[in-house]
């Protein structure tokens, strides 16, 4: 077990190296002020959806969302200001609004996502990934699939997540293939913290431990961050679960898990 902990710290351990090495300072600004473009014509999408909206509740989840993407334009003006002292106070030319920006107008682009939902057919979007790390203290491998809900709690969209893994006991006596179903809120950069995150829980079953017998009904609570990287999301996730089998003593604690996802459609 000390020997597994080891590896995986390591690999979180070169993980976060690898994200630490510092971008070519003018591409950083370029891209910098490219993102920040971006927030800013979300908030005019927004606004737009606030002022066509006629349900006080969805008003105020969108008026929610809408503050936590200002905080993330002043986290992102303090950035290209820090960035532009770094190469000696020259700051770039202003970056040409790119096609998705200029070619459309915010007030369109409205209008066409509502013909579209008429007259196209719904299409099924959905992320994949995994984590390793630890899940319920077992060392565990885990692969995920998550879906969006069209539903809003004040400022956090909701989706689900199915999962399925491998986990391996503390003292390597007992294995599991547990399955779990997972309900999410997920909450932009300045809603608990500076970056995207997102609060979770729910049920797993060990549909087979070792023996070749299933087991019983576990849970499972947790908290994660996340970020773009690597054209996907990468993501890091903290909690406590519980995996029972209903004949020997449960397998609890802390859930740490790093990993990667991707949207995919169907």
């Amino acid at each position: 077990m000390k020997k597994t902990s080891i590896i995986f710290l390591a690999v979180f351990f070169v993980q976060s190296l690898v994200f630490a090495l510092p971008l070519d300072e003018q591409k950083a600004l370029k891209e910098l002020k490219n993102e920040m473009a971006k927030i800013q014509d979300e908030i005019k999408f927004l606004q737009l959806r606030i002022n066509k909206s006629k349900s006080e509740s969805a008003k105020t989840g969108l008026v929610q969302m809408m503050d936590g993407h200002k905080a993330r334009l002043e986290k992102y003006k303090n950035k290209i200001e820090m960035t532009e002292k770094i190469i000696g106070g020259k700051s770039l030319e202003p970056v040409e609004e790119t096609p998705h920006k200029s070619e459309m107008p915010v007030e369109k682009k409205i209008e066409q996502e509502r013909v579209k939902e008429v007259s196209q057919p719904k299409w099924i979007k959905f992320e994949i990934g995994s984590g390793a790390g630890f899940f319920s203290a077992a060392t565990a491998i885990i692969g995920e699939s998550r879906f969006s809900l069209p539903f809003l709690w004040r400022s956090a969209n909701t989706s689900i997540r199915v999962a399925c893994g491998l986990a391996q006991s503390e003292d390597t006596s007992r294995r599991y293939v547990p399955v779990q179903v997972d309900g999410i809120l997920n909450f932009p950069a300045g809603v608990i913290t500076g970056v995207e995150n997102y609060l979770g829980a729910g049920l797993n079953y060990a549909i087979l431990t070792s023996g070749h017998t299933s087991g019983s009904l576990g849970g499972e609570i947790f908290y994660g961050v996340e970020s773009d990287g690597f054209e996907g999301r990468v993501f890091g996730e903290i909690g406590y679960g519980i995996l029972r089998t209903g004949f020997s003593p449960a397998h609890k604690g802390l859930t740490v898990l790093c990993g990667f996802r991707k949207w995919w459609g169907i």
